[in-house]
């Protein structure tokens, strides 16, 4: 979750014209400010939840924002309602990677 290919990743979908509403309402307007931002944040939270504010939040709705759009606002720094009026990737539910994924996976 640490790699820069990882952070490359989830800056490129947010910075694409996709997400551009996203990436303005957080006053990103290069691809360094996303970086440094998404540097900031913790890989998950101390007891493992990835779906809070976590870079593993963003790694997961980078992946789904690539072919759907209405995962973007799943993507910003700050809160940021989606199409359903959803806030995630800052408060969450308290979910595991074991919740979401097999070991297998």
């Amino acid at each position: 979750m640490t790699g820069d290919g990882v952070r490359d990743n989830v800056c490129n979908v947010l910075m694409s014209d996709r997400c551009k509403e996203t990436a303005r309402l957080n006053d990103i307007k290069t691809k360094e400010e996303c970086e440094s931002k998404y540097d900031a944040l913790p890989a998950t939270q101390k007891d493992g939840h990835i779906d809070q504010n976590s870079k593993g939040c963003r790694i997961l709705h980078a992946a789904f924002a690539e072919s759907n759009q209405e995962h973007c606002p799943h993507l910003s720094f700050i809160p940021q309602e989606d199409s359903k009026g959803r806030t995630k990737c800052q408060e969450g539910a308290g979910l595991l990677n074991s919740d979401l994924f097999l070991d297998t996976d």
